[in-house]
Order: C-alpha cells, then sequence, then structure tokens
C-alpha cells in the first residue's frame, strides 16, 4: 500500500510539472516570437520614417535645383565665361540658395560643354567635370530632375555624394546646361545617429543595386547591409512569383509607374520593379526591415541583433526556470513529508493492530474484523468458520530452555498458521500462547480439513532452541462454524468449549463443534 502511494505521489508530481514544463516552453517560444515579431514593427516603422526623411532631402533638392533653373536665363549661360560681374552674381545666388540646406554639398551651374559656369564656392568653381560625369549629364534629354550616385573621385567632397541634376533648355529642348547639387551621405551617416534609439541596430542607405551610400551601425557591417539586401530582393521576387493574379496586375501597375521613373533614372528603374514599399526579414543573426525612398531607386536597411533584442526574454525565461524548478522542488519535499507522515501513520496502525512478537494481528484487530465479517455472513447467509488454537504444556518449553526459547517456538507457530491461510484468512494471538483463526466463506467441514492440516505441520515442528538441543510442540484446535444470528463472542465461546474438550481428550487434538451445541 505504502509502495503505491509513493508511485502515485511521484508519478502526480512528475506529470503535473512535465505538463508545466512544456506549458512554459510553449509560452516562452510564443514570447519570443512576439519579441521577433514586434521588432520587425519596430524596424519596419523606422525604416519607413528614415526614408521619409531622405525623400525630404530629395524633394528640398529638386525645389532647389528648379528655382535656380527659373532664376537662370538662357543667354546668360553664353556670357557666364566671359562677364565676371554676371558670375558673380550668380555665385552670391547659389551660395544664398545653398544656406537654408545644409544636407547638400555644393550647387554648380554647368555650361552645355560640361564646364564650371558658376558655383556657390570657389572649389567648386575650380572642379573639372569627368567624361563619365558630363556623359550622365548628358545622357537624358529631359527637364526632369535625375540623381547619380558618385564616389569620392568624382567630387571635391571627401566622402561620397547623392548627385541631384536638372537640365537647362532652350524652348525647342536643345541641351543648354546643368544646376547640380549632391546629398551630403556624411550628413545623412549623422543624421541616423538621431534615429538610433538603442544600442544594438544598424541604419544603412543602400543605392539601387545595394551599394551602400551611408551606414551607420552597432554590429552589421556594410558587406553584410548589401548581402542582406540582395537577399530581400530575391525573397520579394519569390513573393511576386506565388501572387494571385490581381497581385501581378497590381504588381504590373506599379511597374509601369516605376518606368516613368526609369526614364528619369536610368538602369535604376531595374531594381525598383524588385522590391517597393517595405519588406521585413528574418534572419539568423539579426531582424531586418526594408523601405523604399519615396520617388528614388534607394532604400533605407534598419537591422536589430537578436541576441540583443532578447536580451530580457532569455533574463525572463532563465527567472521562469529557475522558479518552476524552485516550485518542482517544494512539491518533492511536500510529497516527502506527506508520504513520511503516511508511513508513519501505517507503522502506528500497524503496531495498533499487529502482535509485536509474531507479526499476525491482535486481539483488538481480530474484534474489529471478526464483528465486521460475522455482520456480513449473518446479512448475506454466507459461510464463516473459527479456528481456536493452543499450544500444549507450553509451560514446559518455559521451564526448560527460558522464555528467550518460548518466545523462539511462539514465533514459529505464528509463521506456521500464518503460511497455511488463505490472503482473506486472519490468523491473529489473542494472548500468551493462544492462537485465533477467522476463516470467511468457508463452511465448518473445510475449516476442521484447515486445522487438521495445522495441527500436523506444527506436530512436525523441531524448533531449535539452543546449539544442541530442540524443542517440539503440539496444539489443541477447537472449531466452530457460526450459526444464524450468532454474534462474535458466542463464535469464539463455542469454539472455546471445543478446544477445552481437545485438552480434555488428551490434546493434540482436533475438536469440531456440534450446530445444536448449546453455550
Amino acid at each position: 500500500m505504502l509502495v503505491r502511494a509513493y508511485l502515485r505521489a511521484y508519478g502526480l508530481v512528475f506529470v503535473v510539472f512535465a505538463v508545466i514544463v512544456y506549458w512554459a516552453f510553449l509560452d516562452r517560444e510564443h514570447q519570443r516570437d512576439i519579441v521577433l515579431a514586434d521588432t520587425a514593427v519596430i524596424a519596419t516603422q523606422q525604416s519607413q520614417l528614415i526614408s521619409k526623411g531622405v525623400t525630404v532631402f530629395h524633394v528640398a533638392a529638386r525645389y532647389l535645383l528648379g528655382e535656380v533653373v527659373s532664376r537662370v536665363e538662357g543667354e546668360h549661360l553664353s556670357q557666364l565665361q566671359s562677364d565676371e560681374e554676371l558670375r558673380q552674381f550668380y555665385d552670391s545666388l547659389l551660395q544664398n540658395k545653398l544656406l537654408d540646406a545644409p544636407f547638400l554639398h555644393g550647387l554648380s551651374i554647368i555650361g552645355s560643354d560640361c564646364s564650371t559656369l558658376a558655383a556657390n564656392d570657389a572649389l567648386h568653381r575650380s572642379f573639372t567635370q569627368t567624361p563619365a560625369r558630363c556623359d550622365q549629364l548628358w545622357q537624358t534629354s529631359s527637364p526632369v530632375l535625375q540623381m547619380h550616385v558618385l564616389g569620392p573621385g568624382q567630387t571635391v567632397h571627401a566622402g561620397g555624394l547623392v548627385a541631384f541634376s536638372r537640365q537647362i533648355t532652350s524652348q525647342s529642348g536643345e541641351f543648354l546646361g546643368a544646376v547640380t547639387t549632391g546629398l551630403d551621405l556624411d550628413f545623412v551617416k549623422d543624421w541616423f545617429g538621431h534615429y538610433a534609439s538603442r544600442n544594438n541596430e544598424s541604419i544603412t542607405l543602400l543605392g539601387p543595386d545595394g551599394q551602400v551610400l551611408a551606414h551607420m551601425t552597432y554590429g552589421l557591417s556594410e558587406i553584410r547591409a548589401h548581402e542582406v539586401f540582395l537577399i530581400m530582393r530575391a525573397s520579394a521576387h519569390d513573393t511576386d512569383v506565388e501572387n494571385s493574379q490581381d497581385a501581378r496586375n497590381a504588381q504590373y501597375a506599379q511597374s509601369d509607374r516605376n518606368a516613368s521613373a526609369n526614364s528619369v533614372y536610368g538602369s535604376a528603374g531595374a531594381a525598383m520593379r524588385t522590391l517597393s514599399g517595405s519588406q521585413s526579414y528574418l534572419g539568423e543573426e539579426a531582424v531586418y526591415a526594408l523601405s523604399r525612398v519615396d520617388g528614388l531607386p534607394m532604400y533605407v536597411l534598419v537591422s536589430y541583433d537578436i541576441q540583443r533584442q532578447l536580451a530580457n526574454w532569455r533574463e525572463h525565461s532563465v527567472k521562469t526556470g529557475l522558479f518552476v524548478f524552485g516550485l518542482f522542488l517544494l512539491s518533492l519535499l511536500i510529497v516527502q513529508s506527506y508520504l513520511r507522515v503516511l508511513q508513519q501513520r501505517e507503522a502506528l496502525a500497524e503496531l495498533a493492530t499487529t502482535d509485536a512478537l509474531t507479526g499476525m494481528s491482535n486481539r483488538r484487530h481480530l474484534m474489529e474484523v471478526g464483528t465486521y465479517e460475522v455482520r456480513r455472513a449473518n446479512r448475506y447467509e454466507r459461510p464463516l468458520s473459527m479456528l481456536l488454537v493452543d499450544a500444549d504444556h507450553f509451560k514446559d518449553i518455559n521451564d526448560e530452555w527460558g522464555h528467550g526459547a518460548g518466545d523462539l517456538v511462539l514465533k514459529r507457530l505464528g509463521h506456521t498458521i500464518l503460511s497455511n491461510l488463505r490472503q482473506t484468512d486472519l490468523g491473529a494471538r489473542i494472548g500468551g500462547e493462544e492462537f485465533v483463526v477467522l476463516l470467511p466463506e468457508t463452511p465448518v467441514d473445510n475449516a476442521e480439513i484447515l486445522a487438521q492440516r495445522l495441527r500436523q505441520a506444527i506436530e512436525a515442528l523441531s524448533v531449535p532452541v539452543t546449539s544442541t538441543d530442540r524443542a517440539n510442540v503440539t496444539v489443541s484446535i477447537g472449531v466452530a462454524g457460526l450459526q444464524p444470528g450468532e454474534t462474535l463472542d458466542q463464535l469464539m465461546s463455542r469454539a472455546d468449549r471445543c478446544l477445552y474438550d481437545a485438552k480434555e481428550q488428551g490434546r493434540n487434538q482436533v475438536v469440531l463443534a456440534q450446530e445444536s451445541q448449546e453455550i
């Protein structure tokens, strides 16, 4: 019984905590997904916000160039090289216009031969356009804004620039010159720092083909930013392939709109058709979000380091794990205490119902069980028998070898009796050398057979009481069957009368009570 209690208690604890651990694991994984999803949303929103800021730079440059173009008269372009006063006027104009746009570097008027006619400072006035740059200015015969990415070797600026140009044309469409300025990428990089809210993010401005224009990072390298751009562009293309026909139609419409941008920005439109709007991407090391700058073939990439984003999640997971583990240990201690109490209670119950010498039931237990069995037998009219067993001349053993030898003989008697009983039978020692056997569901004839078997088994006993001596013992047994309406005391009295008769008839005998026998 105690073993089953141990198995049930510990089994229940392990099952409950297995469920708790599994639930906690699923909850932690769910919380991890929530953290990464929220990070993707934050990164996307931040990339969209920064892309809007870059759009502001573009709009300001377009407005500035448009205003300068509107102030330049076509006939003045041919006079700027020779008319110093006119050149100074335009130099002053350009210088004043550029004061309100600190993010722009240089403002110049270029002639049809790509020579610098006027500029906001002497350094830009002395700058000679390279043949490649001159070809870029000539490549589109349109008055709309053009954009080109210039490296350090293509400008007087130490860093890179995003050059914005607007052509000056005659009424007949003839190319007369251009007005140019450049977005200072170093300024953009410093400007990114105002948007950096944490120490685990990177912000990158990318060109049409993923080239890094400006980069501020706490971990993501420029090369990695380019790789992520290519992955996300490929991912956007794969997503487009899986879109429905309606989505394809919308994409084609967007491609048509981008085609007009292609006429302004040249081959850059191809990249814009493969990735537009905003997109997030979960990599192995970081969460990325990419947003296209409106009106420009440029992209803003924002990334957050996953390990740093999950720092609080890991800390909470460890605390949760420690709490569950502590609760598990506490539960084990409580279960152990409960089982110890149960064990002690069972031991006390055993002491209260068991004879300490023989391990058989004592008189108290016999009376409790016997009363129940007698009532059950009377109620359901079932047979019930009792054996009253007493050792013959037991005092002689105590007198000859001492009480230790007598106790040893009593133990062997108790063991012999119990070993011949069924599990449903009850064997009890009620005092001295006297024993009672209660046999539920047993007719008196079968009880007599058992009594004879017990008498013979005990007669064959030879108990070693010293190193050289052995004690033999016999028993007298009285057998009685329960009669209708009889009580336990009445049944025991009739069995005791039969035991007395067995003693009177010479001992080592079994005497069966007659049904008509009166007490």
